[in-house]
């Protein structure tokens, strides 16, 4: 879903279940940053928006980045928590927690919607996409 915000209600859905255990800027910025990928292939003209960062590895790799990245700026990131008002203690585990979700949430439900998506690379087979099913994803990842 290229420049959408609909990867952060499923995501926040979790956060704000599980808040303690989940860094909730994290999480945000992990459900909508593989979105960068589609936004450059458009950009560049490639054929498929969706390519290797919306499969599970690819994910891995991003989710690694980041929390090393979030980790890093994690003193920014507090100020960022004061300025909203966001009154939660982040820890590196809280972070690379809601980061992975953010990320993996991302591959899933994208899959559902998406015919070139292979979340499982190198494999090619994508079981979650099937055009029988694809109005109720539609209404599963809207809602």
């Amino acid at each position: 879903m290229p420049f959408t915000p609909f990867h952060l209600g499923p995501a926040m859905l979790f956060g704000f279940k599980y808040e303690k255990k989940l860094d909730l800027m994290s999480l945000a910025f992990a459900s909508v940053v593989l979105d960068i990928e589609p936004a450059l292939n458009i950009i560049i003209g490639k054929g498929d928006m969706h390519g290797f960062f919306h499969s599970f590895a690819g994910a891995t790799i991003v989710g690694t980045i980041m929390v090393l990245l979030l980790s890093f700026l994690n003193p920014t990131v507090n100020r960022l928590r004061k300025m909203f008002r966001i009154e939660q203690n982040s820890s590196l585990k809280t972070t690379a927690s809601a980061v992975f979700l953010g990320v993996y949430l991302h591959v899933f439900l994208d899959s559902f919607l998406y015919p070139e998506i292979k979340p499982f690379y190198p494999s090619a087979f994508n079981p979650m996409f099937n055009q029988g099913f694809l109005i109720i994803s539609y209404l599963v990842v809207y809602l």
